[in-house]
């Protein structure tokens, strides 16, 4: 790739945003789960206190899996937005 082309600052931003959301995906359910009280349970209160707790439910409940819920959709949108970033960046 021609790094001084135009499209191809985007391109590795969009690269770098893929990589990191998917990455990080683990991370954002379990602080989504210790936020919100899974459907299931049909509670008004937090029953998650610690990432420990947490962790160990999840993986109980819906394996590793439940921890990638949602990358393909995080993924896109920072892929999406750091091809915009970088590739505008580069041209201001």
């Amino acid at each position: 790739m021609n790094i001084d082309s135009k499209t191809s600052h985007g391109l590795l931003g969009a690269f770098a945003g893929v990589i990191a959301a998917a990455t990080l995906q683990p991370l954002e359910n379990i602080k989504v789960a210790m936020m919100l009280p899974p459907r299931d349970l049909h509670l008004n209160h937090r029953i998650f206190h610690n990432l420990s707790v947490t962790k160990t439910y999840l993986y109980k409940h819906e394996g590793i899996r439940g921890f990638f819920k949602g990358v393909t959709a995080s993924s896109l949108r920072a892929a999406f937005g750091s091809f915009t970033y970088f590739g505008l960046l580069r041209h201001l």
